[in-house]
């Protein structure tokens, strides 16, 4: 008998099809494949395409026709169809879109028939059918925590640049800059007992405000009860980093995350400095600090594209030119929100997605470091079985105060006020639609094919129009794009290589030890 795992999936957003997982090995190193055959069908209209080749392969195409090709031969590590139910391989529980069947070895008849087709034609129906083996994960709770595991303080709202996309532009409320009380006092009332947390400095540019974050990285030093020490995180444009801030960083073990859009056109563009200043070259001299220190390993380079000007691949090759110089160790290109691309223009954004996963599959085969946060994300989960019910712990777990004391689940601020410093901390009557961050809430979500690697949408977006637990459309979309390409792209590497490329050990990828 063989074990056959057959999967169909409908997704609203953007449509994700697992044709067929049949002959369930790990990772045959002369196939560099992954152990099934996938079939991912966009939506109509869409140019994304591959050709099948030999092996392992995607066959893709606007009306979402497919064809499925064999698994190349060479030595196999088998493991059970089973261990594939989902993307984290727990089961037990009813989900109407995971349907598992052992099929005797021979019997593919149908083939050629779309998914919904073979499940009806063996007795079952999608949402109709009890599944041989399936299941829902029931993630508890996270629990009310009463301070911040990642205490984000708003040091100031000014900047030395004048990004056309920042959300923060228009915040024009006072105290443009925090006092050194009100941070004080933030630290206090928020700081967890006897745990850890990391504390990030926000803006505005915060090293605009360098006395008092060096007065508040000392301060925490002296009220943190927790366990080593506590983190720190500093999102800066990188234009006032020299040698001596850059030391004091280092030794504090800071985290940086550095705004840099791309190449000097993209980036002068969209970050343009006050009047004669190249904001490009301040930020790579501000980076070229950095070099030879281990904070450089710290470092993510952070780039922010939006709807009229995408350019995917030209960001990341630029940005990875810099990690080979060792300026930089990762990297995070994300979309400015709101992004809304026309309907004509999201075959773009597939393409651009298309792009980036080749050129991450090529550094990787290459032995050089690869980094894209958005498809690495889910290359883990999907390689690790790491099933997540959230995406963000912002207001229960993660707080953000503003210069004037007011607190925020959410560092984009927005609606999103959940107390005030000089009220006493936290606020849980305006807290508690915050509590709850699992994906259960979003019905959207419940009938995603990808919920379990996905985690859910941001609920400040979702907030921003009108509810906080309908997803907005055009993340959905975005994620679904990102899934798929994530997908293809640990198809195409071996176990090694996906493990490299996620950060984490080989000895456990799949869900296999050796």
């Amino acid at each position: 008998m063989e074990r056959t795992l057959e999967v169909a999936c409908e997704g609203t957003a953007s449509s994700f099809a697992v044709r067929k997982l049949s002959r369930a090995t790990l990772f045959p190193e002369a196939a560099r494949r992954l152990p099934y055959d996938v079939s991912l069908q966009p939506e109509a209209g869409s140019p994304f395409r591959r050709p099948t080749t030999g092996g392992h392969g995607l066959a893709l195409n606007g009306q979402g026709a497919s064809s499925l090709p064999t698994l190349a031969p060479g030595p196999h590590r088998s493991i059970p169809a089973a261990r594939y139910a989902d993307v984290c391989g727990q089961r037990r529980k009813r989900d109407e879109l995971v349907t598992m069947r052992r099929v005797p070895a021979g019997r593919h008849q149908d083939r050629g028939r779309q998914p919904a087709q073979r499940l009806r034609s063996r007795g079952g129906a999608l949402g109709e059918s009890t599944p041989a083996s399936s299941f829902r994960p029931d993630f508890p709770h996270p629990g009310v925590r009463s301070h911040a595991d990642r205490l984000v303080l708003w040091l100031t709202r000014a900047c030395n640049l004048r990004c056309k996309y920042c959300f923060a532009r228009n915040m024009n409320a006072d105290p443009k800059c925090m006092a050194s009380d009100t941070a004080r006092r933030a630290l206090e009332l928020l700081l967890p007992p006897r745990r850890p947390v990391t504390i990030a400095f926000f803006g505005g540019e915060p090293l605009l405000e360098w006395d008092l974050l060096t007065e508040v990285v000392e301060f925490a030093k002296h009220a943190y009860n927790g366990p080593g020490r506590p983190g720190f995180e500093a999102t800066t444009n990188g234009t006032l980093l020299d040698a001596d801030k850059a030391a004091f960083l280092d030794r504090e073990g800071f985290e940086l995350i550095v705004s840099l859009d791309g190449p000097e056109d993209i980036h002068n563009r969209w970050r343009p400095g006050p009047a004669g200043v190249d904001s490009y070259e301040a930020t790579l001299n501000g980076l070229r600090v950095l070099k030879g220190r281990r904070l450089a390993t710290r470092t993510t380079l952070r780039g922010t594209f939006t709807a009229q000007d995408l350019r995917l691949r030209a960001r990341l090759e630029h940005h990875h030119r810099l990690i080979d110089e060792g300026l930089a160790a990762h990297v995070a290109i994300e979309p400015a929100s709101p992004f809304a691309p026309a309907a004509e223009d999201w075959g773009a954004v597939e393409a651009e997605y298309e792009q980036a996963a080749r050129f991450l599959r090529d550094r990787i085969r290459q032995g050089r470091r690869a980094s894209l946060e958005s498809l690495v994300r889910f290359v883990r989960r999907l390689a690790f079985r790491q099933a997540v019910f959230h995406e963000c712990e912002a207001g229960n777990g993660t707080v953000s105060v503003a210069p004037d004391g007011a607190i925020y689940a959410c560092h984009r601020e927005g609606p999103s006020a959940i107390g005030n410093l000089a009220a006493g901390g936290l606020d849980e009557a305006l807290r508690a639609p915050w509590l709850d961050n699992r994906f259960y809430l979003d019905a959207k979500c419940l009938e995603c094919p990808i919920r379990l690697a996905c985690g859910g949408p941001c609920r400040q977006d979702a907030l921003a129009q009108g509810a906080m637990h309908v997803p907005e459309e055009a993340g959905c979309r975005l994620r679904h794009i990102q899934f798929r390409w994530a997908a293809w792209l640990l198809s195409e590497l071996t176990r090694e290589e996906a493990a490299r490329l996620a950060g984490l050990r080989a000895s456990t990828c799949c869900g296999q030890r050796t």
